[in-house]
């Protein structure tokens, strides 16, 4: 009887009707994925190979509308509230794109001269780079020139001033695109930041005169980014070296002067966000403020008799936020952590919980309200997927941890304090390495260590120093606070120097597919949202995201834009590179492929009067270099690189990739399968969208 019971509970009807009754068991939670609708919607946008008419999506939000509207009963109002999510995210993902579209460079240009205001002045390897507005380009026709434009400086300059208006002689380049399919696109980045050139000085930059603001906006705007200047300039000159430019990040936000081997152990020993203005900074400084205020007014009796402290406290800490948000430079991800943290003040001041679930949930729909491309980027996802694994964990053993805190002493509480620490690092961790090895192929090992060490020095001595530098820096009397800030911050850089050169410190990668990320997020958020054992089955989409990561590799042969450097897998797995000389390309191939340095090229082919061959499989590949060469090598039937060269007339190859389709469709990745070859480019996986450079209908194309 057992087993014929047992028998029927897993029938397709009986499991149907359980998943069903488990569902209305959480529906006080169902709200909680309305923020998850509304990113699914901005992302199918991001994944369209094509720009969709405006139309479609204002229509399809409009219907979503209707439907909620008209449709009765718990379930289809669920349902309807859900399609009107993932509709209204479409909607204002296509919003954003048309709002701040603005011309873009297709192509090199310059020397050139380039005339405009300074906007941004930050130090980058050794250089300043100038962002500049109200752009004037000789070669450029008004309508063709870019709203923004960042070049880099090197040698001698004069004093320069946010606001003034200056004059530089300047090779001017479109943003970058990804340096091979499915790699970070700092284009479409730089669409978003309304940045349509980059490129670097030839000849000495003349200060013109000051370029007065457009409006009292503008003004304040420019004002606070010569603040920034002043602040960053000032911590650096106080705090010399490595030190004072961590200083600088941790206040403004400035990462640029951080020598290279430091950041590289920051980043190597997993604290590469205490740099990263987000939500630990801006949660360490508004918390401070608000225990500092509450404490301060509940000391004297008769306000904390008769004026609400905790809300007082709160409206204290919202504004000293906004300010840090502003110090900071007011980044995406400074501008999410300030909204999450604006939620939850905003919660305190309506006697709501402040940090629950819910609230989180809100702050990442208001997120993507403000800015829907904030998804697509790996501060977002790290950030809210840290932050909504916590909350789940301590949701579940909250109570467990209050009844061991009961009647406890300092010793018992300080250890129960370090393991509460330690929890956290370790969910934390746990939360954010799919999309570490997704964005950046690196898995810190001893990031728990070292975070278990540097964040209470972060937390409990840097950044109140820092905030009390802050303080006295208009009265010129920061130095002294600024001295035990610099203690801190050495103590920082000795543990992340000393974790990172630990044997086995770093685990390099391989490239995942977006399907692997994409199912691991969505079984963790099952995982995470729910409460009763149907949550459980968010197990299933993480094996899922692991089964398909582990079943993926990456590219067995990669052709540049401009053909210059071609990379090729060898039978041990490893990718060999046509030049050695590092370089940003160099790194990133290297880097998606899991491994920290080049093969050897010259073991893995064979070169004659045809060029240079290898075979994966039945396949061959030859890479051909002169006209002679090309001649010899279209007689052939494998798969001929000509990469610098036209190949006119070679049609006895099953594939022929030349100069002109590299230029074309960018960055080359192939994969052997047997007598299948795979090929994909840059521009075919990224489509035609409005951050793609010289796309179709955007009339952005450089003149001559």
């Amino acid at each position: 009887m057992r087993a014929a019971a047992a028998l029927a509970a897993i029938r397709p009807a009986a499991l149907g009707a359980g998943f069903a009754a488990a569902l209305l068991a959480e529906r006080e939670r169902w709200a909680l994925w309305l923020p998850v609708a509304l990113a699914s919607g901005v992302g199918l946008y991001f994944v369209l190979p094509v720009e969709p008419p405006l139309w479609l999506g204002l229509a399809l939000a409009v219907a979503g509308l209707a439907a909620t509207a008209g449709l009765h009963g718990r379930l289809a109002g669920v349902v309807a509230a859900v399609f009107l999510a993932l509709t209204l995210g479409f909607a204002l993902g296509e919003m954003r794109s048309r709002a701040v579209s603005a011309p873009m460079l297709d192509r090199s240009l310059g020397p050139v001269g380039v005339e405009g205001r300074v906007v941004e002045l930050d130090h980058r390897d050794g250089s300043i780079r100038l962002t500049l507005d109200r752009l004037a380009i000789p070669r450029l026709a008004p309508q063709r020139t870019p709203e923004r434009a960042r070049i880099s400086l090197r040698g001698a300059r004069p004093e320069i001033a946010i606001g003034s208006r200056v004059r530089v002689t300047a090779i001017l380049r479109p943003p970058p695109e990804p340096a091979q399919p499915g790699a970070f696109d700092f284009q479409r980045q730089a669409f978003f930041e309304r940045l349509g050139a980059t490129g670097f000085a030839t000849g000495p930059v003349s200060v013109l005169r000051a370029d007065p603001p457009s409006g009292p906006v503008e003004s304040v705007r420019l004002w606070i980014a010569e603040v920034r200047k002043k602040v960053t300039e000032r911590l650096m000159a106080a705090l010399p070296g490595a030190v004072g430019a961590v200083a600088a990040s941790l206040v403004t936000g400035e990462q640029g002067p951080i020598p290279a081997n430091d950041m590289q152990a920051i980043r190597d020993s997993g604290l590469a966000h205490l740099l990263s203005i987000s939500g630990l900074h801006m949660s360490l400084v508004v918390g401070l403020v608000f225990f500092v205020i509450r404490g301060g007014l509940a000391l004297v009796e008769p306000l904390a008799l008769r004026w609400p402290t905790k809300k007082i406290a709160a409206v204290v800490a919202l504004i000293v936020g906004f300010l840090y948000l502003q110090l900071s430079g007011a980044s995406p991800p400074t501008q999410r952590s300030f909204l999450m943290v604006a939620i939850v003040l905003l919660a305190v001041l309506i006697d709501r919980q402040a940090i629950s679930m819910r609230t989180i949930a809100w702050a990442a729909a208001a997120v993507l309200v403000v800015a829907p491309e904030s998804l697509v980027g790996a501060s977002f996802q790290m950030s809210f997927a840290a932050v909504v694994v916590l909350i789940a964990v301590f949701a579940s053993t909250g109570e467990r941890l209050a009844a061991l805190r009961a009647d406890s002493g300092v010793v018992r509480r300080g250890l129960l304090h370090l393991g509460g620490l330690s929890l956290a690092s370790i969910v934390a961790t746990l939360a954010t390495a799919p999309f570490i090895i997704f964005h950046f192929n690196r898995l810190p090992l001893y990031s728990l260590v070292a975070n278990l060490l540097a964040i209470p020095v972060a937390e409990l001595w840097v950044m109140p120093w820092g905030m009390i530098a802050l303080l006295l820096m208009p009265l010129g009397a920061d130095g002294w606070a600024l001295a035990p800030m610099g203690w801190g911050i050495e103590a920082i850089l000795w543990i992340s120097r000393w974790t990172a050169a630990l044997p086995g410190a770093v685990i390099m990668l391989p490239e995942m597919p977006l399907a692997a990320l994409l199912a691991m997020a969505f079984g963790g958020l099952w995982l995470c949202l729910w409460q009763g054992r149907i949550r459980w089955l968010g197990v299933a989409g993480i094996v899922a995201g692991l089964a398909i990561a582990a079943m993926s590799r990456p590219p067995d042969f990669l052709i540049s834009t401009d053909g210059k450097l071609i990379g090729a897998r060898g039978e041990d797995g490893d990718l060999a590179l046509s030049r050695r000389r590092a370089g940003f390309m160099t790194d990133t191939w290297l880097r998606r492929q899991g491994q920290d340095a080049t093969a050897d090229w010259a073991a893995l082919w064979r070169c004659g009067d045809a060029g240079c061959s290898r075979a994966y499989g039945p396949v061959e590949v030859v890479l051909v270099r002169t006209p002679n060469e090309r001649r010899l090598a279209c007689l052939r039937e494998g798969i001929v690189v000509v990469a610098t060269l036209p190949a006119r007339y070679c049609q006895a190859p099953r594939l022929v990739i030349d100069v002109i389709d590299l230029r074309a469709d960018g960055t080359h990745a192939l994969r052997f399968d047997g007598n299948r070859v795979e090929v994909e480019t840059v521009r075919g996986s990224r489509g035609q969208r409005p951050w793609v450079a010289g796309a179709p209908g955007r009339g952005n194309r450089a003149g001559p």
